[in-house]
Formats: C-alpha cells, structure tokens, sequence
C-alpha cells in the first residue's frame, strides 16, 4: 500500500490583546491538519498567503484601528520590498511577523505562533466539537490545569505554585480544592514566576476567596462586537473565605498578561528571578 505525501500545510495561533483592559482573541488557521510539524519550511508564496490570512483579522479584531492600519500596512511593505526573503522556516517567519507587529503596537500579547499540540486537538476537523474539548481538557487536566504544587510551610504558611489560569468551567473544582486545602493558613505564598496568564474567569475564581464584598475586577473591550465584559469578584465561594489573610505573590520576568491582574487588596508582591 502506498502512503500518499499531503501538502505541506501549517496552523498558527494568534492572539490579539491589549494589556489590562482589553481583550480579544481569535484562532487562525492557514490550512487544517492534526498533525503539526514543529517547524517546517515556508515559501515565500505561502509567506504572503499566511500574510494576507491574518491581515483581515488584524484590521476587524485589534482594539486601536488606526494601530492595526499601520501594523497591516509594515508587513505588506515589507513583503514587497523582500524583507522576509531570507527565512527559511515558519518559527523564523512567526517570529519575525512578531517583531514587526510589535515594533508598531508596542504591545506583548499581540504574537503569532507555529500551532501548538493543544492548538491541534482544538482544530482537528476529524472529531466532532465536543470530542475536540473532552481532548483539549485531557490535555490540560495532565497539567492538573496550572496547579503545579501545594504546600504547608513551617510557620502555617500555605504555598501555591500556579503555572496557568485555566478556565474555570473545567478547572474550577482543581481551583476550588486547591483554594480549601489553603484556607486555614496563617499566611498565603501564591508563586507565579511560571506563570503566562490564561482565562480572567479563574482569576475570579481565585480572586473572590480575597474579598468579602464583590469587587470589580477588570473589564474587557471586544472591538468586533462593540461590548463590555466585565468581571467582578463572586457573592459565593465553596468553602471559607480568606479575606483578612496575608498574600504573597512572587512574580518574575515570565510572569505576564492574567497573572499581572493579581494585584488586589494590600498583597505583597515580590520579584525572584530564577
């Protein structure tokens, strides 16, 4: 039996943000496949297909337009005038796309990317939409969802070492136990140094056990909808609040986007570098 050879095909994923405030978030596929190819290489065809894919999202989606016209207008002048004529590979392009969105934006959550595995699961057109999320939560449950390690320390202190904030509608009862096991000590360490950000709905989760009172939180601007969402701390928690306890967030150069949102009621930050 002969195996036949498939085109070459990439996925991609693109998120567009702005920091704090603004939220907005989309997938970008040039071509569907489930298998990815860690880094294969790019011709300039599909450098300009990848190019053309992402502008009408870019122009639609990012918060500023008049930031988007100018990112759009840079790559396309930079594809013509042969800037990306040297790269050989699609990290190297995504990369270098990356660069040049950002050296316009100045904004870090507006990035491109060789699709990742989880990515893959997401997008396989193979499996139906709920086999797609009972894989993809698969995935991220190996990961126990971020919770990498809980902890009592000598002096009743509790320690957490969060590398994530996974949405809560699959995360939630992880958050919830993890949130309970805490509750009774003297002082909280919550160590994001790891930790990329993720979903504002854990961060309402977590945040709520803070708080006796509803408290806003943040708020995000969708563009393509012209709407608000907003997101408060909950009226009710499972378990014991943990309102009067003392916080200690270790944060670092990794810690970003969700998981700067963590300021919050008189914590304690502290930057530890690896």
């Amino acid at each position: 039996m002969t195996e036949l050879t498939k085109p070459k095909t990439f996925k991609l994923y693109f998120l567009v943000v702005l920091p704090l405030v603004i939220f907005a978030h989309l997938s970008f596929v040039s071509a569907q496949t489930p298998k990815i190819d860690k880094n294969p290489s790019i011709s300039a065809s599909q450098m300009a297909e990848i190019i053309d894919s992402i502008i009408p999202s870019i122009d639609s989606v990012y918060i500023f337009p008049d930031v988007a016209k100018k990112m759009i207008k840079l790559v396309r002048k930079n594809l013509r005038k042969g800037k990306y004529k040297d790269i050989k590979t699609l990290t190297q392009f995504t990369h270098r796309l990356t660069e040049d969105l950002q050296s316009i934006s100045k904004d870090k959550h507006l990035s491109l990317h060789p699709g990742s595995r989880q990515l893959g699961i997401m997008m396989d057109d193979n499996k139906n939409d709920d086999e797609r999320r009972k894989e993809f939560i698969a995935e991220q449950a190996t990961r126990n969802f971020g919770f990498a390690k809980l902890e009592r320390l000598d002096g009743n202190i509790g320690y957490l070492d969060l590398r994530a904030f996974s949405e809560a509608s699959y995360a939630g009862a992880t958050a919830i136990a993890a949130m309970n096991f805490l509750a009774n000590s003297s002082a909280l360490i919550i160590d994001l140094r790891k930790n990329g950000g993720g979903s504002p709905s854990m961060i309402q989760l977590i945040s709520s056990y803070f708080f006796d009172e509803r408290k806003h939180l943040n708020s995000f601007y969708i563009r393509k909808t012209d709407e608000i969402e907003q997101y408060w701390t909950q009226s009710q928690v499972v378990g014991p609040r943990m309102s009067d306890m003392p916080i200690y967030i270790l944060t670092s150069s990794r810690t970003f986007s969700a998981a700067e949102r963590t300021r919050s009621r008189g914590v304690t930050l502290i930057s530890v570098e690896d």
